[in-house]
């Protein structure tokens, strides 16, 4: 009989690096445009209007970064023996799960954000669905990597529980 060792489960989190290099870049291209504001001849009222749709950007730049960052402080995946877990939500908590064994394919993705970021996603397709029904979206890439080689373990132990109990069938 073969047995099967407890293995680790797997907690990861996005990464937050992403949404503070878009927060800088948004806010420079911000400042360069109060800066160049700054030597046009602009009318009074004009160089009011321009500096209140500027200041209107910035609000709404702050606000998207603010939610994205409380957005990845509250989401965690977890991946075990038996199950891939995704929890999302500050206020209304919402927990997805899918069970390894209607796990079909997994995959890492890396566009090129997530390659100048060090960042991944890994995308699980899950049978009888339409898609991919968990993405771990901004993981590291390390945390991916890791992700699919524990993945890749519990299968080729599976297989090989699945193999022996054939074998011993077959033999009987």
């Amino acid at each position: 009989m073969v047995k099967m060792e407890k293995m680790e489960t797997i907690t990861t989190k996005p990464k937050k690096k992403y949404y503070h290099i878009i927060a800088i870049f948004v806010l420079s291209l911000l400042a360069v445009a109060y800066i160049a504001l700054q030597f046009l001849q602009l009318p009074s009222l004009d160089y009011y209007a321009v500096l209140a749709a500027l200041g209107l950007i910035l609000f709404l730049a702050l606000a998207w970064w603010a939610l994205a960052v409380v957005r990845a402080n509250a989401t965690t995946y977890k991946v075990s023996e038996s199950e891939i877990t995704e929890t999302r939500g500050l206020i209304n908590r919402e927990t997805k799960k899918v069970p390894l064994i209607k796990l079909e394919d997994y995959a890492i993705k890396r566009g090129i954000w997530n390659i100048l970021l060090g960042t991944a996603t890994v995308e699980f397709d899950t049978a009888g669905e339409l898609g991919y029904e968990i993405s771990m979206r901004s993981i590291g890439l390390s945390d991916a990597e890791r992700i699919v080689e524990y993945l890749d373990k519990i299968i080729k132990k599976e297989q090989h529980v699945a193999e022996s109990s054939t074998r011993r069938r077959a033999s009987i």
